[in-house]
């Protein structure tokens, strides 16, 4: 088998013959980023071959120039691997990705549904013939058996007498979880954990206390197989083994944020006997392993929407023996437990005021309460605030481009961890088109400037506008470590206005549902990472938010869907609340509404 040596870490691997060079450095853990998700289509995987035969391959032209080709520059993806390689995949380790953890909202009240209650119960006699349930059920104070899987009652007649009677009776209301040895002082625990299409959350909280405990997040290791939800469906849909790769990375995630949190808490996992989890309706399939294909087509129907309650194990997540996972339920396909949790988790879906909750991911989930009733909509924004289908764009990560603007009459930009400039995220897109427009070198059709015209515009920026292989672009950083110059493209500008477009698209709709204007909202909560880091006045200024926002209405709330779902971790009363919600908001369909495409049409335009 064909040996593949990674540098710059040394790391080495064997593969058979054949294997997808891109695969290949995701089985070794080397962290290639993959947009498309292996379709040779968003370039980049870009990876030197140091040593060893690759021939050019078929498709490199859109990413590579002939140069860089001769350099040996690839595009994984597209390689095949045939004999011994030396590969050059960057400093993938030293990558630090930007992770939401942060929230406000409601004050969690811990309902104790879930408990490790200690037990010295008497030992029988003839005296005392009570069965061993019984005798359970009387040291608990029960007037009833408590409910009890099979597979625990085969087992307890033993534990008790292991543990001499002395025992923990860990419950989920009236069911016997299970025994366990006697701990005075033992706690019950639980995880709540956002699932985002590219990252995953996670906290844990003392069940009786409501205290959070620890903190731990991760990127979506399914972003291997595409960035978005629909690349995601799209590889699910090959069939059951890559519907269970898909659930076996996100289980084994999670499994990681657990044992993680639970040594930060000097805890065991074997304590942790509830799991609640939120996340878009996508990643709430691939959880679970239900088929998704029905999601990405018309008329785009989920397996199923409401919340789930089912044993961790069922999904191959060992925790606490018997405990439980509940996913927060969804609204539509494209409206998931994410918003469901949002909403929650500010009481938003009580308010008496006009509210809008914009959560821009790979889509645009947007919700509104006005007029004592709550809508919802979905726009497909595309994954270019996430960094994808943007020539230069990567998530928010080491080296990712996150501020851009002028100081003083000069051009900077600033990065994560003030690493050097390795791409753009999606904060820094915005800025960059935000600054474009104020320096009247983009224009409202989004039209770029050549030099000559940004001369007259804007001389000193006219400098960084450049002609490349793909025409007119704005240079935003110059080569460095062997890696192209990063500059803003006009297909990345015609990429931006088309999520931008979407999204605030979809707001005018929603509002025009119910008779309101932009003016009329008191508020407008802008929830997940994107949402949290990016300037309002940017969202205000390239027309991501419609026109009419009042500045001072914009806030970021941080990561809502934690923040609910944390809410639903520690309360039944919370879970149901979640369960109305998802029933009573009124889902708008966006797809093939004349109200829509004219909005989007007119959204497309920047402001002047």
């Amino acid at each position: 088998m064909p040996l593949i040596t990674f540098q710059p870490s040394g790391k080495k691997t064997n593969v058979p013959a054949g294997t997808n060079l891109l695969d290949a450095c995701h089985r070794a853990g080397m962290g290639v980023p993959a947009s498309c998700g292996g379709k040779g289509l968003c370039g980049k995987c870009r990876v030197r071959i140091v040593s060893g035969k690759v021939p050019p391959h078929v498709g490199y032209e859109q990413a590579l120039s002939p140069s860089e080709a001769a350099a040996g520059w690839r595009l994984a993806c597209l390689v095949s691997v045939e004999s011994d390689l030396v590969v050059d995949v960057g400093e993938t380790s030293a990558i630090r990705s930007v992770i939401l953890t942060d929230f406000g909202g409601v004050r969690p009240e811990p309902d104790h549904e879930v408990k490790s209650v200690p037990l010295e119960l008497p030992k029988p006699s003839l005296a005392d013939q009570t069965c061993d349930i019984g005798r359970i059920m009387r040291g608990l104070g029960l007037e009833e058996y408590p409910r009890c899987a099979l597979a625990l009652m085969q087992q307890l007649a033993r534990k008790l007498r292991e543990h001499d009677f002395r025992i923990n009776a860990v419950l989920f209301g009236n069911e016997l979880l299970a025994v366990e040895k006697f701990r005075p002082e033992s706690r019950a625990l639980g995880l709540a954990v956002d699932i985002g299409t590219t990252t995953v959350a996670g906290l844990l909280f003392d069940l009786q206390s409501g205290q959070a405990l620890a903190v731990a997040s991760r990127t979506n290791p399914q972003a291997v197989h595409g960035d978005d939800v629909v690349t995601r469906i799209d590889y699910a849909n090959r069939g059951d083994e890559a519907r269970k790769k898909l659930q076996g990375l996100i289980v084994g995630a999670l499994g990681e944020i657990l044992a993680e949190t639970c040594a930060s808490a000097s805890a065991e996992t074997g304590e942790v006997f509830f799991i609640a989890v939120g996340g878009n309706t996508t990643m709430h399939h691939l959880l679970l392993g239900l088929e998704p294909v029905n999601i990405a087509a018309s008329p785009y129907i989920p397996v199923a929407k409401r919340g789930w309650l089912t044993r961790a194990s069922h999904v191959g997540l060992r925790a606490g023996e018997g405990a439980r996972l509940y996913t927060v339920p969804n609204i539509s396909a494209y409206v998931g437990g994410d918003i469901v949790a949002g909403l929650l988790a500010y009481d938003l879906h009580n308010c008496d005021e006009t509210v809008l909750l914009v959560d821009v991911g790979t889509n645009g989930e947007i919700a509104l309460r006005a007029d004592g009733a709550t809508y919802a909509c979905s726009t497909a924004a595309g994954p270019a605030f996430e960094g994808a289908r943007i020539s230069c764009g990567m998530r928010a990560a080491t080296g990712a481009i996150s501020v851009v603007g002028k100081r003083d009459g000069k051009f900077f930009i600033e990065t994560i961890d003030d690493a050097p400039a390795r791409g753009l995220c999606g904060t820094g897109l915005l800025d960059a088109v935000a600054l474009l427009l104020d320096c009247g070198l983009l224009d409202e059709t989004g039209y770029l400037l050549d030099r000559d015209e940004a001369k007259d515009a804007c001389p000193e920026l006219a400098e960084r506008i450049i002609e490349d292989k793909t025409g007119t672009a704005f240079l935003l950083a110059e080569k460095s470590n062997g890696h192209p110059h990063l500059a803003l493209t006009q297909k990345d500008i015609r990429e931006f206005q088309l999520a931008k477009g979407a999204v605030a698209a979809g707001v005018r709709v929603l509002l025009e549902t119910v008779g309101k204007n932009t003016s009329d909202l008191t508020r407008v909560c802008l929830a997940g990472g994107f949402g949290s880091y990016l300037k309002p006045a940017s969202a205000l200024r390239t027309g991501l938010l419609p026109q009419g926002i009042k500045p001072g209405a914009v806030e970021a709330v941080g990561n809502s869907a934690l923040a609910g779902t944390r809410l639903c971790l520690l309360s039944g009363r919370m879970r149901d609340e979640a369960e109305r919600i998802a029933r009573e908001v009124k889902y708008i369909e966006l797809s093939g509404q004349l109200s829509f495409q004219e909005a989007f049409t007119d959204e497309m335009e920047f402001p002047v």
